[in-house]
């Protein structure tokens, strides 16, 4: 003659493992998740280029083209300057 206790208790423990299982994987991935967005963004550099363009005598060139290289890359980025020559 089986035992009624223990059947009820096996589905139930089984159930209680499974959540248990589910919720530890739930946080795994997620620290996972947040580990890897962190890592990502200090792998980001920017920087600024400030300054006036000139020609040889000093005057302001307004409307130039100005290209910036990365020498590690050889990425470029073009763009005009503003008017008097920032």
């Amino acid at each position: 003659m089986k035992n009624s206790n223990n059947d009820l208790v096996s589905p139930v423990m089984k159930f209680i493992s499974a959540v248990r299982f589910s919720a530890a994987l739930t946080l795994v991935v997620a620290l996972c998740m947040l580990l890897t967005a962190v890592r990502g963004r200090a792998q980001t550099t920017t920087a600024d280029v400030v300054g006036t363009v000139t020609d040889s005598s000093g005057a302001a060139l307004p409307d130039a083209k100005i290209t910036v290289e990365n020498l590690a890359t050889h990425g470029t980025y073009t763009t005009d300057n503003f008017v008097g020559g920032l």
